[in-house]
């Protein structure tokens, strides 16, 4: 072997030395490389769209329906939840099986009217109780003037007897005053005895003092105090007024009004009348149960109305349901969005498209960061 000469010795020293300078720049662009990647995985999402049917429900639903005759049931619901609602409360308006009960909407209320909360939608009648209602009051407005016979003095029916002998008497003495007048004119001219005369003038005098006398009975009858007569009939009235208040309270409580503003709908299965709150609505939209992994809470959603002048409405993703349905033989996951419809462009029931816009990360740059971070050539 040739020994190796001073010259090649120094040259391959220098080659080894700018390989040593060339390696951390080397390096350097490697490391912006991977930032470069996660930065374009982290920042530039590929979206993807789900167009999927959707059903327009309102935020709340309030409705009355019948159980069976003499029962029925007022509910409120909220219609957030996916595939399904949740109850917010409810009551139940009960009436025994003999009575005759009818629900009578307001004239107002008929389908698309527009209400206020606490506005009056319905009043159930009672036939018993309305009857018994104004029963009791016409007793209790008995006793009141029997009452006030009594603050007068006496007892009601002496104080009545005593005052229509009296109406007899006037009449009598009326028809005896005008016979004695005619009686007088006859005798100045002497067609009747004066002893006529006298039989005439003595009854006119005699229906005079039954006057009198029927006026002193009213007195009489009048000034007989009778304190426990009053005290026993005030009894009887404050009993009857606090069955008045206990009958009234019932048929108040008969009353239906709504609890939310929204808008009247008639002829729902199953109910007499619905309010629906639609100034917030919820889509009910069946999601295929391949692509459930795609759709979560907090995803943007478009939703254009079946027809050709809706707009676009955007919302979000509320709701995803965790139970499977099966719709039409297909394994589906029902999914909630929320859309503001202050303009109530939106109506219950209404159908349409919605379209989920999902944010998949680019399969492309996953692949190439996991290469690098492997360290695979």
């Amino acid at each position: 072997m040739r020994p190796e000469s001073a010259q090649s010795r120094r040259s391959s020293s220098r080659n080894r030395d700018a390989r040593g300078r060339r390696f951390p720049f080397h390096a350097g662009l490697g490391v912006l490389a991977v930032l470069a990647i996660v930065a374009m995985t982290l920042l530039v999402p590929s979206w993807g769209r789900l167009r999927l049917p959707a059903l327009v429900r309102g935020a709340q639903v309030f409705n009355i329906s019948s159980l069976e005759p003499g029962r029925y049931l007022c509910a409120l619901r909220s219609n957030r939840e996916a595939g399904g609602s949740a109850l917010i409360r409810q009551r139940i308006l009960e009436f025994e099986r003999s009575d005759l009960v009818d629900l009578v909407l307001d004239p107002v209320i008929v389908t698309g009217t527009e209400i206020e909360a606490g506005q009056r939608l319905a009043a159930v009648h009672s036939l018993h109780n309305e009857q018994r209602l104004h029963q009791v009051q016409a007793e209790r407005d008995s006793l009141f003037a029997q009452r006030a016979l009594l603050e007068a003095g006496g007892l009601p029916a002496e104080v009545e007897a005593a005052k229509a002998r009296v109406a007899v008497a006037l009449a009598e003495h009326d028809a005896a005053r005008v016979e004695l007048e005619r009686a007088r004119a006859l005798a100045e001219e002497g067609l009747i005895s004066d002893l006529e005369f006298d039989v005439l003038e003595s009854q006119e005098q005699v229906c005079r003092l039954e006057i009198e006398s029927s006026l002193a009975e009213v007195e009489v009858a009048r000034d007989a105090a009778r304190p426990e007569a009053i005290s026993g009939v005030d009894a009887e009235i404050v009993a009857l007024e606090a069955s008045i208040a206990e009958l009234s309270r019932l048929v108040d409580e008969r009353v239906v009004v709504s609890p939310i503003e929204g808008i009247v709908r008639l002829g729902a299965e199953n109910c007499e009348v619905e309010v629906h709150a639609i100034d917030t609505v919820y889509l009910a939209i069946p999601v295929p149960g391949e692509k459930r992994a795609l759709v979560q809470p907090g995803l943007m959603v478009r939703f254009v109305g079946d027809g050709a002048d809706h707009q676009a409405l955007e919302g979000e993703v509320v709701a995803v349901d965790t139970e499977t349905t099966i719709v039409n033989g297909r394994a589906m996951i029902w999914a909630s969005a929320e859309i503001d419809n202050h303009q109530r462009s939106l109506t219950p029931g209404m159908t349409g498209v919605a379209e989920i816009l999902t944010d998949q990360r680019s399969p492309v740059l996953l692949a190439t960061l996991t290469s690098f971070m492997r360290g695979d050539p």
